[in-house]
């Protein structure tokens, strides 16, 4: 067979965190220039320095109990209990180094700081052997970090004590040589397999040695070569050849593919229970076992690829038929180069009703009722149904859409009525639609039939008449955001087109195109709070928007577009200061987020937005204020006072989510 090596120069990147705990390390020796083999997987000699075996337990475990032990003396939480600072121990330790890293990490790990904060009560014998025991502690945590060559010194003749590090001449790896070997090497995609092995890899030349990053940039080696086709791949060999006196590291790894893995069969586990006895039994199905098949994105005898299981496991859980979903490949029970792919769900009950109460800054107590059906014509078809009221707005719609199913569209309808009054508008509007829609890693497109008819008239004013509108429409989203519970990076786009064929089924000829963005930033140091930027635009193109429904123009102003003014105030101003929509729009909004304490947050705003008729009619509009967030574990909670200074008033607002 043939082998191959690939050897690699790389340039800095950024190195993983290190983790360690003292009360866990193993010894290690005197340092040597020899090789440093890890999985006794070398056939070189053993140098006499080996890496550093890492357990957190042990130490975690001891500190979780000396935390709880110290809260509850205190009567607090043993969240706001902190261990004391070397400076403040009985044997104080003062810790001289001019590297931080370093010094944070023996500050944090040394085992003569840390048995002290666990254990005030400490004796001068004991102290002694950890003072005694402190260079060589000292110089097993540098090794990880690339100091090698560090001289540990501890002065203990007046408190503080002061542990003296002199680190040396750093470790920095000059080279990185990855060896592939097994059937990969006859694979005609062996470039793409050789870079999904290495797109993990940051142990890389120019970067000073760290434990961390070597240990971390194997894992990542062999999850890449396992990514596709080889699943079984294991990495055969590898080592870091140590000189401290040259201060270089050179690496090697040798990782083995073993034998191409393809899917075998699907097996689907519906409703499983554990009986008294232990043993294991299937309720009956609600829905049909096809809901699961479809939606799986590879067939049997497909070449095995772990980013479909993910995506069969993400669109499993997104199926509003299903309550918890685990997607297994079975490679204990492999047969042949097949591996079988074991399925469980739990289905949610076949109907759901919901009521809620609701409060809105702007609309005041209202009611919601909902009821959804999971299996309507027993084909897996989700109907739903809603009606709501408030005293300004009251509406109601029904739903039906199509099981999902991988790589192919679905078909959903939909029905509403409104009837409420804005702005001293009062609107009586129906609109209903159909759409074909397919989703995408994170984004979805929709194809639709709209329909919109409104009738409306301002309050003992004018009347509007009937207007309606049917629209062939498209739109696309795009959501890169990371969670909508606290959104901190990532951002948004959605836009929609859409036009009447004239004035078929229409009042007018009418085209639209809408668009909403966001974006979210929050620095690596999340002290520093979380900068959102939003935008909104939208241009409908009709003759007379008198003769367009007032559901398809704009409107803004509140507590999601321009705060610091009435919902939906800014528009057209008309009889008696009614407020009806106009042809263009555009609303843009700043915020920053500053964290004051685990999931809450001060806010700091200014939106700014018109509507018109043309764009050359704009007066922008501005908002000023400020807010506090609480990101709950079900949805983000504001509360925000915000100054209009148009008509400079002060006005307050609570919202309930994120709004994209």
């Amino acid at each position: 067979m043939k082998r191959v090596t690939f050897l690699l120069s790389f340039r800095a990147v950024a190195w993983m965190p290190l983790i360690l705990c003292p009360m866990a390390l193993l010894p290690s020796s005197v340092l040597a220039s020899q090789i440093a083999s890890d999985n006794a997987l070398s056939d070189a000699l053993q140098s006499n320095w080996s890496e550093v075996t890492v357990s957190v337990r042990p130490f975690s475990i001891a500190e979780q109990e000396y935390l709880n032990e110290q809260a509850k003396e205190r009567g607090k939480n043993v969240k706001d209990v902190t261990p004391p600072n070397p400076s403040e121990l009985q044997y104080a330790v003062v810790v001289e180094v001019d590297n931080s890293e370093a010094k944070d990490m023996l500050e944090e790990h040394l085992p003569l700081i840390v048995q002290q904060q666990m254990n005030s009560d400490i004796d001068a014998e004991q102290i002694q052997f950890l003072v005694d025991d402190t260079p060589q502690d000292a110089k097993d945590m540098l090794d990880t970090l690339g100091y090698f060559n560090a001289v540990v010194r501890v002065k203990t003749d007046s408190l503080p004590y002061v542990v003296q590090v002199d680190l040396g001449k750093r470790v920095f790896i000059t080279s990185a040589q990855v060896n592939l070997d097994g059937p990969v090497l006859d694979d005609e995609k062996l470039g793409e397999y050789f870079a999904n092995v290495m797109s993990g890899w940051t142990a890389k030349e120019g970067e000073p040695f760290l434990q961390s990053t070597w240990s971390g940039s194997k894992s990542a080696a062999v999850s890449g070569m396992r990514r596709k086709q080889y699943p079984l791949a294991q990495m055969t060999q590898s080592q870091a050849l140590i000189d401290p006196a040259a201060a270089t590291a050179v690496m090697t790894a040798t990782i083995d593919s073993k034998k191409p893995i393809f899917f075998g069969a699907l097996d689907v586990s519906i409703n499983e229970i554990s009986l008294p006895n232990g043993e294991k039994t299937n309720q009956k199905p609600r829905y049909p076992e096809n809901i699961v098949r479809n939606l799986a994105p590879f067939q049997q005898s497909d070449v095995y690829d772990s980013d479909k299981v993910v995506d069969f496991q993400n669109a499993l859980e997104q199926d509003s038929h299903y309550s918890s979903v685990m997607v297994t490949p079975q490679f204990n029970r492999l047969q042949d180069d097949q591996v079988p792919v074991l399925v469980t769900v739990q289905e949610v009950p076949r109907q759901k009703f919901d009521a809620g109460l609701n409060f809105d800054s702007e609309d005041g107590h209202g009611i919601r009722l909902g009821y959804e059906h999971y299996n309507v014509l027993n084909r897996g078809y989700v109907g739903s149904s809603f009606v709501s009221y408030n005293k300004y707005e009251q509406s109601f719609g029904i739903g039906l859409s199509h099981p999902r199913e991988f790589g192919s569209s679905y078909n959903m309808a939909s029905l509403n009525y409104k009837n409420g009054t804005v702005q001293r508008v009062k609107t009586e509007s129906w609109n209903a639609g159909l759409w074909n829609v397919k989703e995408f890693d994170n984004s979805e497109r929709r194809l639709g039939l709209e329909f919109y008819r409104d009738d409306s008239h301002v309050e003992n004013g004018p009347d509007f008449g009937v207007n309606y509108a049917t629209m062939l429409t498209a739109s696309w989203r795009y959501n890169r955001v990371q969670t909508s519970i606290r959104p901190q990076n990532g951002y948004y786009v959605y836009g929609k087109i859409g036009a009447t064929l004239g004035s078929v089924l229409s009042s007018a000829s009418m085209q639209m195109v809408r668009a909403d963005t966001a974006y979210y930033y929050t620095p690596e140091q999340k002290k520093y709070g979380t900068f959102i930027v939003k935008g909104r635009a939208g241009v409908v193109n009709v003759s007379d928007e008198l003769n367009a429904p007032q559901s398809l123009l704009f409107r803004t102003g509140g507590a999601t577009s321009v705060r610091g003014y009435e919902h939906e105030s800014i528009g057209i101003t008309g009889y008696q200061d009614a407020v009806i929509g106009g042809k263009v729009m555009g609303v843009a909004s700043l915020e920053y987020q500053y964290p004051i304490k685990d999931n809450y947050a001060l806010a700091l705003f200014h939106d700014m937005g018109d509507v018109a008729n043309r764009f050359d009619e704009f007066k922008i509009q501005h908002g000023t204020g400020i807010g506090a967030r609480w990101f709950s574990p079900f949805a983000p909670i504001a509360f925000d006072l915000a100054y209009g200074h148009e008509d400079q008033k002060i006005r307050w607002y609570i919202g309930l989510g994120t709004s994209f």
